[in-house]
């Protein structure tokens, strides 16, 4: 008998462990995410300009298909199959600088996550290589945790360069999804969303053949309307943190967005993660629909950023998290107050509904006389702490009045259908403005 007691994971239950915790779109979303961090190598300040990430979903087959440089074999074979990553691979792989890549599970929990048969293909300019991984055979080989080249090239002259993966016998619960047009409609947001920077930075992303969008959620801001902003420096990690006022008519999108290196891994967050409910901070509330903030975590060492392992949300207990929360709730503060103080402008007190009323025609006065733009066009050297309304906005929303009357359901229902109104606010307003304009009163 022997002395050894066995510890290693059954294949199965590594599998199962790995590939548990990720959804379907987070895990295509990583596969992106590695062809952006590959032309990262080659691009200078971002500009993605040419290299393009083309997605091609079939009855029982998935396609990623890159141009963005490939993948050399000596970092296939020591690095990139590896589950996790050895405390040698900078020996074989730069890695770039502001990386979206950190933990070395990522491409192979998507691979397992979707399918059964995975078939990888990848050029450089001078090699190339092929790797065929059979899962269900693989899993019958407890022992046997490598995969093989099945094709492999030096000294190539290649004009095109890349990597695609196909995947066939996909999983049944992701045949189910990817045979869906709502599911896919889903994650092409999914992706416009959550990579929406490199997007922006002309970076071509296409699910069968329809180029994704820009996402853009900015901040109203010129010089009589500013976001407070704070900039700090935590473990060498710049934290960038910007609160202000974004769009109405969206209060969904409200609430705090994180981004790691330009990844976003928060969306619209209204919890007590980003502090809402603490410190005097209110909870979410239609009278904040229009708040918005930005954090950007940025450093040359991804694994000192606050993400989760499927970059999917941040870890709450990270220092770096915990010192750009305390910043968030001051600027939230700030922020909140001028909303509250142009909410409540009449002396007497009002009703919640007629506060937000009141809250609406604050906002048709701020989009008026100022303009949403991105947050890379803001110049955060215009910026401070303090969120700024000049005395000239002011002067205009506190000459602000309610006018209040009353009249029966079905003749403001009338109005309401006739005029192409969804509120009874809408009404009120409508017929005011009518009365000036038909009086010709300015």
């Amino acid at each position: 008998m022997s002395t050894e007691i066995l510890a290693t994971p059954t294949k199965e239950f590594f599998i199962y462990m790995i590939t548990r915790d990720i959804g379907l779109k987070e895990a295509i979303i990583e596969l992106v995410d590695n062809s952006i961090d590959a032309a990262r190598r080659f691009v200078v300040d971002d500009n993605f300009d040419g290299y393009k990430i083309e997605l091609e979903i079939k009855e029982d087959e998935f396609i990623i298909k890159d141009n963005c440089g490939g993948m050399d074999p000596k970092v296939a074979e020591k690095v990139a199959f590896r589950f996790g990553r050895p405390s040698d691979y900078k020996d074989y792989i730069q890695e770039n600088s502001f990386s979206i890549g950190r933990f070395g599970i990522g491409m192979k929990r998507s691979l397992f996550r979707l399918g059964r048969k995975i078939n990888i293909k990848s050029s450089t300019k001078t090699t190339f290589f092929e790797i065929n991984i059979d899962v269900d055979k693989w899993v019958q080989e407890p022992d046997k945790w490598n995969f093989e080249f099945s094709d492999l090239k030096t000294n190539c002259d290649n004009a095109e360069v890349g990597t695609t993966i196909y995947i066939t016998d996909l999983n049944t619960e992701v045949k189910d999804k990817l045979n869906s047009v709502n599911f896919i409609t889903e994650l092409q947001k999914h992706i416009e969303v959550y990579n929406s920077k490199a997007i922006e930075k002309k970076m071509f992303i296409s699910i069968n053949r329809t180029m994704l969008q820009y996402y853009f959620d900015g901040l109203y801001f010129d010089e009589n309307f500013k976001p407070a902003y704070k900039e700090l420096i935590v473990d060498d990690v710049v934290i960038k943190v910007y609160a202000g006022i974004g769009d109405t008519g969206f209060p969904k999108h409200a609430g705090w967005y994180l981004y790691c290196n330009n990844r976003l891994v928060v969306f619209s967050d209204q919890t007590s993660l980003s502090g809402w409910g603490e410190d005097g901070i209110p909870i979410s509330h239609s009278t904040y629909a229009r708040f918005r903030g930005f954090v950007y975590f940025e450093s040359s060492n991804p694994d000192k950023l606050p993400w989760n392992t499927t970059k999917t949300g941040v870890d709450p207990e990270s220092k770096v998290f915990i010192s750009a929360k305390t910043i968030m709730k001051k600027l939230m503060q700030i922020v909140f107050e001028s909303i509250r103080k142009f909410a409540t402008l009449k002396e007497e007190q009002v009703s919640e509904d007629e506060t937000e009323e009141i809250t609406d025609d604050v906002n048709k006065v701020l989009l008026e006389n100022t303009k949403k733009v991105d947050i890379k066009d803001i110049k955060t050297s215009d910026l401070t702490e303090k969120f700024v309304i000049s005395e000239v906005l002011q002067r205009k929303i506190s000459n602000l009045v309610t006018i209040t009357y009353y009249k029966e359901r079905e003749m403001v229902d009338k109005v309401k259908k006739s005029a192409k109104l969804s509120s009874n606010a809408d009404v009120g307003r409508f017929t005011f403005d009518y009365y000036c304009d038909m009086e010709e009163i300015d």
